[in-house]
């Protein structure tokens, strides 16, 4: 299984839309370094947007209270209202500013938080090991949102399910892409109805237990959906986030085969390099709900921004790739931990020390995703 999108890869010259794609690294971070030294907001009439991309504007876009996920009015994308996926996007957290939303996100991180270490190293071990043996691109895709459908108690004892569970999120990640045609939501709907039958059919593991625990707490009176709509957003959060992240530890190891890391601690530093440089996530949306002000511009309500958060020299005192303020991921410890787990089997794999080849990066606007294939025998 392999990223469901089919784009060439972009050619030059790289612009905020597809510099995440570049198969050049040093051109890529020329591109950002020239980004990053200006301290100013700057128009990019291409995509009709401003770029805050030195770091201090970044963070400082992050954390402003007038700039939210959603532009003004439009909660749910013109296209998915109405829909089953639209219901469930209406939900997710990352795509809110709502006032309930703040007490939310700590009952999702509480949910989270509550997972033993030792029992999330043995299910992200048994993940890798069943993805494994499809190769290095099944594994990279699967490893993540499988090991969070385990979590959840969705049943991932074969390579035959976690096959499964791709072909929904890629159902998913091509609706979500701008304009879908009705097909592809079509798909998509039935990807949500599908994933959100297994999470009631199933034997609730413990992060859906949390999940609905916490539900209960907060009183809301959608307990199934709400709760099964952070599931679900769990599960995406892990698809190409977590491809890019692991694939491009991968190749980190590869290349520094001789200072590969030794064990788990070192693993899990090698992806925390990875997230300060290049990064995975480039950059985030973000609008202006009201008229205000960032870095000294004026900024009309509704007024588009793209945030870049791909990192470089100097690193920001953060990660921004987990994002900052309100919107800071609360999964990022739950997804190095399981990350690291992950990645430390592929490195221990005996059957498949051979590095994999790199064939350039899938053509996301956002997200910085190595192709990764088998090597050559």
């Amino acid at each position: 299984m392999t990223c469901p999108y089919p784009y060439p890869s972009p050619p030059l010259p790289l612009s905020v839309l597809n510099a995440a794609a570049a198969n050049e690294p040093a051109a890529m971070q020329s591109f950002y370094a020239d980004l990053r030294e200006r301290c100013v907001l700057l128009f990019d009439p291409d995509s009709n947007g401003w770029i805050a991309a030195h770091p201090a504007l970044a963070q400082a876009a992050l954390q402003h209270p007038d700039l939210g996920v959603r532009p003004p009015g439009q909660a749910v994308p013109a296209d998915l209202r109405g829909r089953p996926l639209g219901a469930v996007f209406a939900l997710w957290l990352r795509m809110r500013d709502d006032a309930p939303r703040a007490a939310e996100k700590l009952a999702v991180q509480a949910a989270l938080e509550g997972l033993a270490p030792t029992f999330l190293q043995q299910v992200s071990k048994q993940q890798a090991e069943l993805a494994l043996p499809l190769g290095w691109s099944h594994w990279q895709w699967a490893s993540l949102p499988c090991i969070v459908a385990s979590l959840l108690g969705i049943k991932m004892t074969q390579a035959a399910d976690q096959q499964r569970l791709l072909t929904k999120l890629a159902a998913l990640a091509m609706a979500l892409k701008p304009p879908a045609e009705r097909a592809l939501l079509d798909a998509a709907d039935q990807a949500i109805a599908d994933l959100a039958e297994e999470l009631r059919a199933c034997a609730a593991g413990p992060l859906a237990r949390a999940l609905q625990t916490q539900a209960q707490e907060l009183a809301r009176a959608d307990t199934p959906d709400w709760w099964q709509a952070q599931a679900l957003g769990l599960l995406w959060q892990g698809y190409e986030a977590g491809a890019g992240l692991l694939g491009q530890a991968l190749l980190a190891a590869a290349r520094s085969a001789a200072s590969a890391p030794p064990d788990l601690a070192g693993c899990h530093s090698l992806l925390q390099a990875v997230l300060e440089r290049p990064g995975v996530i480039h950059h985030t949306r973000r609008w202006a709900l009201r008229d205000c002000v960032l870095g000294g511009q004026h900024l009309r309500a509704g007024a588009a921004l793209w945030v870049v958060l791909a990192g470089g020299e100097p690193a920001p005192p953060a990660l921004l790739g987990f994002g900052q303020g309100r919107h800071q991921c609360p999964g990022q410890a739950l997804s190095l931990h399981i990350a690291a787990a992950a990645l430390w089997q592929a490195l221990q794999a005996p059957a498949l020390q051979a590095a994999p080849q790199c064939l350039g990066h899938e053509a996301l606007a956002n997200a910085r995703i190595p192709k990764l294939m088998e090597p050559a025998r």
